[in-house]
């Protein structure tokens, strides 16, 4: 993944709008106040707030044989607030440095795969900037890990979304069923059923090496694919 973030872009919004009906809580400055002290006095606390996140860095991939994926790495994050309609302004811009992410590669019957998040620690958080004043960071920092937990159903409905991979369903004459996952440690392995396929050509040329191809009926489960989490992980998500 840290190979993935030079040629590609990890981050993007999560905006008032897309918290659940069902949540405990609303995206707007007077909740926010508890995390950002001040920001309710400048913009009052009704105020909505938008939040854009980019992941900076990824590295230290492992896994375990309990089935768990975990990635330590940076996230720098936005603060936009409605100041008007439809007008927003930069109130703050944080650094959360040396994120902890525990989660799971979930790989689904529809051949996609998507990465679920169970835990997320931030080990220190820098302020950027702020319109409403410096902010007590160590406060902020013990903040953010103790509201996380009410952001993870919706952060894992929005990886699901903008981050679902397709995963080939054939290779060369093979059809491939019954994907699965096998967590080990320090490495994943993907499993899948081929099922050969012969080429719908005349039967004089269907053959290999001068032996007839004869479509088999006997799935064999077969390991397709390894990712070694330490030396190849951008694999899983290329």
């Amino acid at each position: 993944m840290g190979s993935y973030l030079e040629i590609g872009k990890l981050g993007g919004w999560y905006n008032y709008t897309m918290v659940p009906a069902n949540a405990t809580y609303v995206q707007n400055t007077g909740e926010l106040d508890q995390l950002l002290t001040g920001i309710a006095a400048k913009y009052g606390p009704d105020a909505w707030v938008n939040l854009h996140f980019d992941v900076t860095r990824l590295q230290q991939f492992t896994s375990s044989a309990e089935g768990t994926i975990g990635v330590n790495g940076d996230v720098d994050v936005k603060i936009y607030v409605e100041t008007g309609a439809d007008v927003w302004e930069l109130a703050a811009d944080l650094n959360l440095v040396d994120v902890d992410f525990v989660g799971a590669l979930i790989v689904s019957s529809d051949f996609t795969a998507y990465f679920t998040i169970n835990r997320l620690n931030a080990n220190k958080v820098e302020q950027l900037f702020s319109s409403f004043g410096d902010l007590n960071m160590l406060k902020v920092k013990l903040e953010v890990n103790n509201l996380v937990r009410y952001f993870l159903p919706s952060l894992d409905a929005w990886l699901k979304t903008n981050y679902t991979v397709p995963i080939p369903t054939s290779y060369s004459v093979f059809e491939l069923q019954d994907l699965a996952l096998q967590y080990h440690d320090g490495y994943l392995a993907g499993m899948a059923t081929p099922i050969f396929k012969a080429p719908t050509q005349s039967a004089a040329r269907d053959t290999i090496f001068g032996q007839k191809i004869v479509q088999s009926t006997t799935p064999m489960p077969i390991t397709v694919a390894s990712f070694n989490m330490e030396h190849a992980p951008e694999m899983l998500i290329q």
